[in-house]
């Protein structure tokens, strides 16, 4: 059985525990807080996946595909961020 799940996104980096081979579906803010859903099977063990958020101009270090997953440019308060998991 999978359920979707909803996790909350901080403006530093994000450590999500969810369950192991969850499928992100989306992200988007809700009153000024980022989330993101996953599709999950709850009875799979949790893991730790990573997620950051950077903002528009803001510097990326060591910026590598193999390295950031692009999930979702994101419109906040008259901001722009943009979401990557960090894939270790």
């Amino acid at each position: 059985m999978k359920v979707v799940h909803k996790y909350p996104i901080s403006f530093v980096d994000s450590e999500v525990k969810m369950p192991k081979g969850a499928d992100v579906l989306h992200a988007d803010t809700v009153n000024g807080l980022v989330f993101i859903w996953a599709m999950v099977n709850p009875k799979h063990k949790l893991t730790s996946r990573y997620f950051k958020l950077f903002a528009t101009g803001e510097a990326i270090e060591d910026y590598d595909k193999k390295h950031y997953h692009y999930i979702k440019t994101l419109l906040n308060n008259g901001f722009v961020f943009h979401l990557y998991e960090i894939i270790e």
